[in-house]
């Protein structure tokens, strides 16, 4: 009975999401889109409302054959402190390839944080760099020496290599690695998580080093390789094909419209939107993730897919496992430790005064 009843579960799952995709599909037809559509000649108009997704593949593109030449050249390198240097020249190389001279400046903000490192062991001055880092990348425009897409990647880039700059800062701090601003700067710079992860702790990217690897490109290397490759091109090709029949992106920026629809359609959209959104990490973390594995690189698992899970405490924790690591050993559990105490201090004070009022 109970198999009866998951098979039942299971078709009435699947038809509700076939409907509703059914829905999204026919509401594209009823709808006028200005500026959120662009012609494709082999398959027609293409959803392009959604602007992280397309800065992510005109960016990726561009970086294939540095990644390519990255690693190539790794591959035949014997020395660790050579792989370092090289993976900093080709990130460097790509920064000014696309972006320009004033992409270098993460190299200056990197510097800063292994300065700190140096100079101190205490934590909270690490976090408080980091909080007015944060405030300046929220503040700063790059647009009058850049376009909006280059200023977009230039502090997407930033972003991401902040919070590397943190991981490492407070590893070294806590005495789980050593500081070496050549290795800071291989790891806030790797070239296939630059600018989209995922999240790769610096204790972890520093196991590479004790990790024995083999030397040239042998087939145990590349054949993970090529299958993860396959693997997220495919899923890249569904997400390209999704763009050209669903339109759900656009349909979500166009809220005057949306009031007019079914209600069902609109929870459909709802659906879409989140299944894209899982789809398109998926896409980004699973071959960045890839070709990192590739070279050695212990990386997390890509988003597990949302509609399987159903507490948000588990979407927390398994939609981006690197985040959810960096978040809870960076900032939760101090923050804990730290109310804690704070709470046992006030507790004591309270139990002392109301001693003294008592005597």
């Amino acid at each position: 009975m109970e198999k009866a009843e998951n098979i039942g579960h299971w078709i009435l799952w699947v038809s509700a999401v076939c409907y509703g995709l059914h829905s999204v599909w026919r509401a594209k037809y009823d709808v006028d889109f200005p500026d959120f559509l662009v012609e494709n000649s082999a398959f027609g108009q293409r959803d392009r409302a959604d602007f992280e997704w397309e800065t992510w593949l005109f960016n990726a593109l561009l970086a294939a054959p540095f990644c390519l030449a990255n690693f190539m050249v790794a591959s035949f390198l014997p020395s660790w402190k050579l792989l370092q240097i090289w993976r900093v020249t080709c990130s460097c190389a790509f920064l000014l390839y696309v972006i320009g001279p004033v992409s270098l400046l993460v190299l200056a903000q990197t510097a800063l944080f292994h300065a700190l490192t140096v100079i101190t062991s205490r934590r909270a001055f690490s976090w408080a760099t980091c909080l007015l880092a944060l405030i300046y990348l929220n503040s700063v425009t790059y647009e009058p020496m850049l376009d909006e897409s280059n200023s977009y990647l230039m502090g997407l880039v930033q972003s991401w290599v902040l919070m590397r700059n943190m991981s490492y800062c407070l590893d070294v701090q806590e005495k789980r690695a050593k500081a070496s601003l050549i290795q800071a700067l291989a790891h806030a710079l790797y070239l296939p998580l630059l600018f989209s992860g995922p999240v790769v702790m610096y204790d972890e990217y520093l196991q590479e080093e004790n990790t024995p690897r083999p030397a040239g490109l042998t087939k145990m290397r590349l054949m993970p390789l090529l299958i993860g490759m396959c693997r997220y091109l495919f899923w890249g090709f569904v997400l390209h094909l999704w763009l050209h029949l669903i339109y759900s992106a656009a349909l979500s920026q166009m809220v005057w419209h949306l009031q007019y629809l079914p209600i069902g359609t609109m929870y459909a959209i709802v659906y879409c939107l989140g299944q894209f959104f899982m789809l398109k990490y998926s896409v980004i973390y699973g071959l960045a993730g890839t070709l990192a594995r590739a070279e050695g690189i212990p990386t997390k698992e890509p988003p597990k897919c949302i509609a399987r899970i159903h507490l948000y405490s588990d979407m927390w924790r398994h939609f981006d496992p690197g985040l959810y690591t960096f978040l809870n050993r960076q900032l939760i559990h101090p923050f804990l430790i730290i109310g804690f105490l704070i709470k046992t201090f006030i507790l004591k004070i309270l139990i002392q005064a109301r001693l003294s009022n008592i005597f």
